[in-house]
């Protein structure tokens, strides 16, 4: 019903239109082949007895498509030939194969187009029209009672007989689906649209590939979901059925295959042992997709940070591990991951930040596959190396070994819309943090300190946004700051935490909490390893400080005074220092 009354109302625009495409030549109406638009001087769909029906001579632009695979160049048979000997995996048949009873296992040579014996916009005695159709043969042919049928290969009849209009065939809802589309509506781009099956999946072993073979032109997009799952969503295509089946010989990896909201069409890939990925696609829509299965290097960016010198921030497909080694004579830092593919011819990038002159990337070696990524600088710098996660990313930040003046990220905790806690006599924690966040910038910056806030004002910040805005700054520390909040009015205290195995972020809640009971007598909570999200998600040495219960009458009334702030504040300001004077700031 939705479908037809969008095609109602297309229908009363293509009236109103069609009297000035008739006045020019640009044409009045458009069509979703797939993932591409396709422009017309005609109705390429019309509405006739409460059916759609969409006109033959708009399958004749599917020739013009161009058929790719992988890296941007045309999939040569050679290529394909061998895909086929690595045992194909059946994306399950269209509807018509299912009719003809035999479906017929389209093969990896055979390009997905649609090529006319006798081109004709007219029936009569140009018919029979001959075509191709994702690897399957198809024929418009006319009976004997002058009616036109669409025909496989075997002679069958698919869907319901044609109908000629304005002296073009059209074929209903039903035939196309025999063809493996389906006719919607795509309510973004207030047109119809042509939805392809998928024609086949291809493995090949010897190069851990999977070619995917869409009817119709696609976009897709990859991603990983969790720790051995990744998927494809392709934003058009369908199959008759979902399936789930081992797709390659030794079964590591399995493969399901569904049907998505909007037309789009999902495999998700599940590996016992994670391999990595890469999703080889044109930014055009096409009807060839590849996704190898290595551990693929990517340079994401190389910026510059709090520090005044450039991150090199690279990301895997899986975890990896680094190798890294300063080397002079020019001086420049030479870093190795491991079991690691880059696919591209080696790139020199100028850099000219800093004392960044360039930055190399390639691949070193082959057997076991490596990466090698070689900074040069102008002049020797001194750097870390900062993991993410188990290692899936890392950034290498360079600097110029100050012990003191360097940076620091102060975080406000919550604000905005978010109170945080509520005291027993309404105190709120946001206020209470931003005040004692702005003592602390006040002292730091007296003892030459570079600082940041993630907030300055009384304003929400999501967690992700401060977490993101630490892995972009890459300040030295991160020091997050709040009120407690306990069942029990009687509880009160300090607390500091750190994430757990962050050997710096260790050292500096130690020297924080000690500096805090220090400075302000308050009850000794200890340091504690905590899994919040702050803590997780920032690549930098970081901790938060717990600076009291205002669950407890007499903290919450001190959390309020601006001379006990500033107590709070000395403690917390000479954690940091102490850090910086033993360890040198980035550790």
């Amino acid at each position: 019903m939705r479908l037809r009354c969008a095609l109602l109302a297309l229908l009363i625009v293509g009236v109103a239109l069609h009297p000035s495409a008739l006045a020019t030549d640009s044409p009045a109406y458009s069509l979703q082949v797939g993932q591409r638009t396709e422009m017309f001087d005609f109705a390429p769909v019309l509405a006739v007895g409460g059916e759609a029906w969409v006109c033959f001579e708009t399958l004749t632009r599917i020739d013009s498509y161009r058929q790719i695979a992988g890296e941007g160049g045309e999939v040569e048979g050679e290529e394909r030939a061998e895909a086929v000997t690595r045992g194909p995996v059946e994306a399950g048949p269209s509807a018509g194969e299912e009719a003809a009873g035999q479906p017929r296992e389209p093969m990896a040579s055979e390009a997905v187009q649609l090529k006319l014996v006798h081109p004709s916009q007219t029936p009569g005695r140009k018919l029979p029209l001959r075509f191709t159709l994702g690897g399957n043969a198809y024929e418009l042919m006319q009976d004997g009672n002058e009616v036109i049928w669409l025909v496989d290969g075997r002679g069958v009849k698919l869907g319901d007989e044609a109908i000629v209009r304005a002296r073009r065939i059209y074929l209903s809802e039903q035939t196309l689906r025999m063809l493996g589309m389906k006719l919607s509506y795509a309510p973004t781009a207030s047109t119809f649209r042509l939805v392809g099956r998928l024609v086949s999946l291809r493995y090949d072993a010897s190069r851990e590939t999977l070619i995917i073979s869409t009817l119709l032109p696609t976009r897709a997009c990859s991603e990983r979901v969790a720790d051995g799952t990744f998927r494809v969503v392709l934003a058009s295509g369908i199959v008759v059925q979902p399936e789930e089946r081992a797709l390659d010989p030794v079964g590591n990896t399995r493969l399901a295959i569904g049907n998505l909201p909007g037309d789009r069409l999902e495999l998700r890939f599940s590996q016992q042992n994670p391999t990595g990925f890469k999703l080889y696609s044109e930014r055009e829509p096409t009807c060839f997709l590849r996704m190898h299965f290595a551990n693929h290097f990517s340079l994401v960016d190389y910026s510059e940070t709090a520090s005044g010198e450039i991150a090199v921030d690279v990301e895997f497909s899986r975890p990896t591990d680094v190798q890294a080694s300063f080397l002079t004579g020019p001086p420049r830092l030479v870093l190795d991951f491991a079991s690691t593919i880059y696919d591209e011819a080696t790139k020199r990038i100028p850099v000219k930040v800093g004392g960044v002159r360039e930055i190399r990337v390639g691949q070193f070696q082959r057997e076991p596959p490596t990466v090698r990524v070689v900074v040069e600088l102008k002049q020797t710098l001194n750097y870390r190396v900062l993991r993410e996660g188990a290692g899936e990313r890392y950034y290498v930040q360079f600097y110029r070994g100050e012990l003191r003046g360097g940076t620091v990220l102060l975080d406000a905790g919550h604000g905005g819309s978010d109170p945080g806690a509520i005291g027993v006599n309404g105190a709120q924690e946001k206020d209470i943090a931003i005040a004692i966040t702005k003592s602390v910038e006040a002292k730091l910056k007296r003892l030459g300190y570079r600082v940041y806030l993630t907030r300055s004002s009384d304003r929400f910040v999501s967690l992700g946004e401060r977490a993101d805005y630490a892995n972009r700054l890459l300040p030295a520390i991160y020091v997050s700051i709040h009120a407690n909040w306990m069942e029990d009015p009687r509880f009160s205290g300090m607390m500091a935490f750190h994430f757990a195995g962050s050997v710096p972020g260790q050292a500096l809640a130690a020297m924080m909490q000690r500096h805090l009971v220090g400075a302000t007598g308050a009850v000794d909570r200890g340091v504690r390893t905590a899994n919040f999200f702050v803590l997780r998600e920032t690549v930098v040495p970081a901790v938060l400080i717990e600076t009291g219960f205002i669950s407890n009458a007499v903290e919450e009334m001190r959390l309020r005074d601006p001379g006990y702030q500033s107590q709070v504040a000395d403690g917390i300001a000479g954690g940091i220092d102490e850090y910086f004077r033993m360890l040198g700031g980035y550790f």
